[in-house]
């Protein structure tokens, strides 16, 4: 069975943004910082990068994001997110999320994110440098915004957890590969 956060990005020449999820939660174009009015805009892109469909019903994301708030304010600065983000564009004119009435998806041809690549290191038996230099990298996934909504938390909480237990299995397997006499 597929696990949630296996994904595999492609690397092209059409990929200009990239999210960075471990330590500081920063999100880039062409290496330079893109400046968004909340933290919660970082979370809603995550989110949507770590989910296997890459996007989410607005219902769900204003739940996710703004759970204690009333729900007109909450679908009120969803969409005050939403519109920033559609507004972000790759030099060669491509959204970074696509949003209608109803669902907001990631165009996700327009954005790499570290720990997904990470990963993607570990499928192809490489311990990512970035995992070498922290002793717990899960905690350090998206730890600056981790307290922006307790539904958001929860969540966090959950995927975390998935990201570890990945960790496991794939450092596992590459170990287990060492130690085998073939590969010798």
């Amino acid at each position: 069975m597929p696990h949630e956060c296996d994904h595999t990005y492609v690397k092209s020449s059409k990929v200009n943004f990239h999210l960075r999820t471990l330590g500081a939660c920063v999100l880039s174009l062409a290496d330079q910082s893109v400046k968004l009015n909340t933290r919660k805009s970082l979370a809603l892109l995550a989110y949507l990068a770590l989910t296997p469909t890459n996007s989410e019903s607005r219902i769900r994301l204003a739940g996710l994001l703004w759970g204690e708030s009333p729900e007109d304010k909450a679908r009120t600065s969803l969409r005050q997110v939403v519109a920033q983000l559609s507004d972000l564009k790759t030099p060669s004119g491509q959204p970074l999320i696509l949003a209608d009435r109803h669902e907001i998806r990631l165009n996700i041809g327009s954005l790499s994110v570290d720990v997904i690549e990470a990963m993607d290191e570990l499928s192809r038996g490489i311990v990512p440098e970035s995992f070498l230099a922290m002793h717990h990298f899960e905690d350090a996934f998206l730890s600056p915004i981790e307290n922006i909504d307790h539904s958001f938390a929860a969540w966090l909480h959950q995927k975390r957890a998935a990201l570890r237990n990945e960790f496991v299995r794939k450092l596992s397997t590459i170990l287990a590969r060492a130690a085998s006499p073939e590969e010798m």
